[in-house]
């Protein structure tokens, strides 16, 4: 019997969950609605006109002496051509300039009004001091001498400190007579009573009583100090003489009147009213000079008509007078023409209208419309949830749980298939080893070691080696092999290099002549053309040509490229490949040399053994040498018996030797640039056994001075006078930086430097023509000049040696002036101006304001003295355009960041913490490429 039984459940749960998030997160985005118009421009008209060319008047360009002369001979063309046109001048200049022209009649017409004006000054501050303090019941009080009374009043003072600090209404300094001290014994005796000094011990009431009903005074100290006005713009402190008193003051004797002197006050800081008129005078001349065709457009459209009609009376037009056949009134200004209507029998010359476009544009202008566009989930701002909106319906929530299905009866067991299956695929599986990969990074320079001819080009030999050295680092795991393979692959490299450029064959396994030591790399090879090299390398003497040729070639076309050549050179020698004569031979024919092939061991060399860098060739530039003097050293290897050297020069006038024929000598330039001796070995017959050329770069020295009284009054002006040294060492630090790559040496002559010239080109020096002077004045000539390069002998540039440089620091604050003088930008004159009204007290401000009028100084020097080596290698002077932080841009595309090394981050609260930001002046303007070109043609601080 079988029993059989089975059971199944199947429970369905449905939940309903509620969002309580009722809203969407999202993001409305307004945009602008504009209005597109087509706009065509169309000629509608045309008038025949006549030109009548104006005449400029030369007054509008006349300048005004300084001060001192102005006023005895105020009236001069340009005044007399501003108070002519005054009325309507003073309707197109801005507000700001309009009461210059009341100065200006003021200084013209009505002189009489300064002498009326008559400076003084006031004192209401007072320190007194007696000979017992102060206490209630004295009084003090000024009197003068036209019968009023000033009451002083204490300042201060404390139950345990009687005061001295007295303050008054202003007292006129010349009206002063004397000082009225009063005494009055009710009033202390009350006082005392209040303060309970009665009650003090070691006092006998008798004491105590008399000192309360009397005061003694026998002595009397009066120090005033003046208001501040504009005719006393500083405070001034003045002990005022008085006569001294021995009075007791009582009840009987109740005050006592002291006569006092007058001080005699200093008004030497005021210049008058005339001076201020002057000032504002010299502000209106400044803008209407700035911009000049405007006002005499101006001018010359609001002419009179009858004055204008009496001048063009004189003149013929085509037969007829030029008024006749006019219109008397100007239609328009081109230059100085002043363009009339055509008149035709007394009648406008009629003419057909043209019917042609001009021009057609599109112009889009906003309305008031504004578009939005909502995004979803863009920010926290929401909209009302709504779960029955969804963009595609199949995505939408279901509202109700699913059916529940029933339950079918019935077996669902499932059978097992016992029967036996084959095994799996075997895991271990035997496979022949795949080929080694080639080593990583071979194969490219594999494909460039095959290239034809690719050691003709040296280049880039320093390059190879390293590339190759990398290279094999990573194709090799050991070290051992790395090195192997380096060594064969240099090796084959560097031979491969030499022999292209010499032309010489060099095998593998030649073994090369002794090298010699102790040389620099700049070496000599022997004269004429039949020389034989050394016996690992063969002959060499066809070549000779092609050599000095290339060598030459490389020179001119890619200067900067003669060091890698060398280094390649010197490569060979180090690894043997080379003697050290055959290497310094190559060398000396890149640098210069007169070798015709490579030499012998038997040949003469010359060797120069001093300067053994190039910047020394360049009077040791990197360390700022500022002697004037260089040591040439040369040493003969193989000198013959009876040979004999002696440098020469191509310019004897270009330099000084201490001696032609000793192998040691001292060099004096003369002339800046490049130079370059001669040294030549020859035998007793005169003929040359070898030869080297020394290419050397002079520096052009500036000699850099002050006009102390008015470089001392522009840093008052900016409160830095008490620091002035500071401020100077970092003009210096920033011009010597800027110019590190041109090879010109500032020679700072002033305090705290006391550098001193070298003696040719002091004053009486052989080359003391040949010296730019550079000065630091005060205030410009022109607002906004913040410097200036004059012309020397000759001109301006790499070739005239003397020019004049001028820097004017009081420019910096200067509104920025339209054309030449345009040398400060706004930002730069906001900063200079915001940081004249700082607290200097705070040594943090300080020096900022140091950091900022030095470098400004030292930048705006290092471009004046760019100015005289260069000329006009730059067209104008500048670059234009704008060459990104460059130093020779115009003074208005160099921005305050790019002149002192400053980012100002928030100007509304400069200079707070915070507000700017120092990044060093490192990231000042310096030469940038362009410009580096032009200066290593005739100034390089490498040869």
């Amino acid at each position: 019997m079988t029993t059989s039984s089975q059971r199944e459940s199947e429970r369905i749960q449905t939940r309903t969950v509620h969002n309580h998030n009722r809203n969407h997160a999202m993001t409305v985005q307004y945009f602008q609605v504009l209005s597109h118009y087509s706009v065509k421009t169309e000629l509608v008209e045309e008038k025949p006109v006549v030109l009548v060319p104006y005449d400029i008047d030369d007054a509008i360009f006349d300048d005004i002496p300084s001060f001192n002369k102005f006023r005895l001979a105020p009236s001069r063309p340009i005044t007399r051509f501003l108070d002519r046109h005054s009325r309507l001048l003073r309707r197109m200049v801005p507000r700001s300039y309009s009461r210059a022209f009341e100065s200006l009649s003021r200084l013209l017409h009505c002189r009489d009004v300064y002498d009326i004006e008559t400076p003084y000054a006031t004192f209401s501050r007072w320190n007194i001091r007696l000979d017992k303090a102060w206490r209630p019941g004295l009084t003090i009080s000024i009197e003068t001498n036209d019968g009023q009374s000033f009451p002083l009043t204490p300042r201060g003072g404390s139950v345990d400190q009687a005061p001295v600090e007295f303050i008054s209404d202003p007292v006129r300094a010349e009206d002063i007579e004397a000082v009225r001290i009063g005494f009055d014994p009710v009033e202390s005796a009350r006082v005392t009573g209040n303060t309970g000094i009665f009650g003090l011990l070691g006092e006998s009431l008798n004491d105590l009583l008399e000192q309360t009903l009397n005061h003694k005074l026998t002595r009397i100290e009066i120090t005033a100090r003046t208001d501040r006005s504009r005719f006393v713009p500083e405070r001034q402190s003045f002990r005022l003489t008085v006569v001294q008193p021995n009075v007791t003051l009582s009840n009987d004797n109740p005050h006592v009147s002291l006569d006092i002197t007058p001080p005699t006050i200093n008004f030497d800081g005021y210049r008058g009213r005339e001076h201020q008129d002057y000032c504002k005078l010299k502000s209106l001349i400044a803008y209407i000079q700035s911009r000049p065709m405007r006002f005499l457009r101006a001018i010359w459209y609001m002419e009179d008509p009858d004055r204008r009609a009496m001048r063009f009376d004189r003149f013929q037009f085509q037969g007829n007078s030029l008024l006749d056949s006019i219109v008397n009134k100007p239609v328009g200004v081109l230059g100085n023409y002043v363009a009339f209507e055509l008149l035709e029998g007394h009648k406008l010359v009629q003419i057909d209208a043209p019917n042609y476009v001009v021009s057609s544009r599109m112009v889009s202008l906003p309305t008031r419309g504004v578009f939005a566009e909502v995004f979803l989930s863009c920010c926290n701002a929401t909209e009302k949830r709504d779960v029955e909106r969804f963009i595609d319906p199949d995505q939408s929530c279901q509202k109700s749980a699913p059916e529940i299905t029933g339950i079918s009866p019935g077996s669902r067991a499932q059978g097992s298939d016992t029967r036996p299956s084959d095994f799996a695929t075997p895991m271990i599986n035997l496979q022949n080893a795949p080929a080694v990969p080639n080593p990583n990074g071979m194969t490219a320079g594999l494909n460039v070691m095959g290239t034809p001819d690719i050691f003709r080009d040296l280049s880039r030999g320093a390059e190879l080696l390293q590339f190759i050295n990398n290279a094999t680092k990573e194709a090799f795991t050991s070290t051992r092999q790395h090195r192997a393979a380096m060594d064969a692959i240099a090796g084959d490299v560097v031979r491969g290099l030499v022999s292209a450029y010499t032309g010489v064959p060099i095998g593998s396994s030649g073994k090369p002549a002794t090298a010699s030591s102790g040389t620099s790399g700049i070496q000599s090879a022997p004269s004429g053309s039949g020389g034989s090299g050394g016996a690992a390398t063969g002959s060499a003497g066809d070549n000779g040509a092609l050599q000095a040729l290339t060598g030459e070639m490389v020179r001119q076309s890619s200067p900067s490229q003669v060091s890698d050549h060398v280094q390649t050179v010197r490569r060979a020698v180090e690894s043997g490949l080379l003697s050290e004569g055959q290497g310094n031979a190559i060398t000396n024919s890149l640098l210069g040399g007169t070798a015709a092939g490579i030499p012998d061991s038997t040949a003469p060399v010359i060797i120069l053994t001093a300067p053994t860098s190039r910047d020394g060739l360049a009077f040791g530039p990197a360390t700022g040498d500022k002697s004037g003097a260089l040591a040439l050293s040369v040493n003969v290897e193989g000198e013959p018996e009876g040979a004999t050297g002696r440098w020469t020069r191509p310019n004897p006038a270009a330099m000084a030797l201490s001696s032609q024929e000793d192998d040691n000598i001292t060099v004096t330039p003369l002339i800046p640039g490049l130079q370059e001796p001669d040294y030549t070995l020859r035998d007793t017959a005169g003929t040359a056994l070898a030869s080297i050329k020394v290419p050397l770069s002079v520096p052009q020295f500036i000699a850099v001075r002050e006009d102390a009284a008015a470089f001392d009054a522009v840093l008052a002006s900016y409160s830095l006078d008490d620091v002035k040294p500071s401020v100077l060492m970092a003009a210096k630090e920033t011009c010597e930086l800027l110019l590190m790559t041109a090879n010109v040496r500032t020679v700072w002559e002033m305090a705290p430097f006391n550098e001193a010239l070298p003696a040719q080109f002091a004053a009486g020096g052989a080359a003391a023509n040949r010296l730019t002077v550079a000065t630091l004045r005060g205030n410009p000539p022109s607002a906004g000049l913040a410097g200036r390069t004059q012309a020397g002998t000759g001109g301006i540039g790499a070739t005239v040696y003397d020019e004049t440089i001028s820097v004017w620091p009081g420019a910096f604050d200067d509104a920025a002036a339209s054309g030449a003088a345009g040398d400060v930008d706004d930002a730069t004159r906001q900063v200079v101006q915001q940081m004249q009204g700082l607290d200097f007290t705070d040594l943090r401000l300080k020096q900022l304001a140091i950091d900022i009028v030095g470098r400004l100084i030292g930048e705006t020097l290092a471009h004046e003295v760019l100015h005289s080596l260069l000329g006009f290698l730059i067209p104008t002077g500048h670059h234009n355009p704008a060459v990104a932080s460059d130093i020779m841009n115009r003074g208005l595309d160099r921005s305050f960041q790019n002149r002192t090394g400053f980012e100002v981050i928030d100007l509304a609260n400069f200079p707070d913490e915070g507000s700017y930001s120092d990044t060093g002046i490192g990231l000042i303007n310096i030469p940038t490429a362009v410009t580096q070109d032009l200066i290593d043609q005739h100034f390089p601080v490498s040869i």
